[in-house]
């Protein structure tokens, strides 16, 4: 049988070690990680995919396919090739917005 202090560290690890990524990486691509924010809360009222490559990041909506916000530097052939791949893929993107946020959905 455990002992009261035996019980806190198992809950304390639980705790440590079980928790939920606050991000979904759904593609790769040439160095880019594309991502969805599941409980992302910053005003944003569209669907948006965040891609990160070499410390850099954009957001692109998933319907009209514009950047919407960058940090760090990234090529523009890389914006360009983010814009495209989400382009072709705006059906598999919107079903996983759909899956993965707690928030707005987006249609198709």
């Amino acid at each position: 049988m455990l002992s009261g202090d035996e019980i806190l560290k198992l809950e304390e690890f639980y705790h440590i070690f079980s928790f939920e990524p606050n991000f979904q990486v759904v593609a790769k691509l040439d160095g880019m990680r594309f991502i969805i924010h599941p409980n992302e809360n910053c005003g944003h009222n569209n669907g948006h995919i965040h891609i990160e490559s070499s410390g850099a990041e954009i957001e692109i909506d998933l319907q009209t396919f514009k950047v919407m916000n960058t940090s760090g530097k990234i090529s523009p052939h890389k914006i360009k090739t983010a814009q495209k791949f989400v382009e072709e893929n705006q059906a598999m993107f919107i079903q996983h917005w759909n899956e993965f946020t707690n928030g707005v959905k987006i249609s198709a």
